[in-house]
């Protein structure tokens, strides 16, 4: 069973500089649940390939 997390980001907004546009989003469950999954695919991808260019460098 899944636990959790112990706190939750629901809605994002961005504002650029000088009146210049702004968004807000608002995600729902699933798409929260598939960015996570995404995250957890790519973070050891992407130290395995600085791993990989550090060593190479020797």
């Amino acid at each position: 069973m899944a636990k959790a997390p112990p706190a939750t980001l629901t809605s994002v907004s961005v504002g650029l500089p000088f009146g210049l546009g702004a968004a807000a989003w608002e995600a729902d469950p699933n798409e929260q649940n598939a960015t996570w999954e995404l995250y957890v695919e790519l973070v050891p991808r992407s130290r395995w390939m600085r791993n990989e260019a550090l060593s190479a460098k020797r």
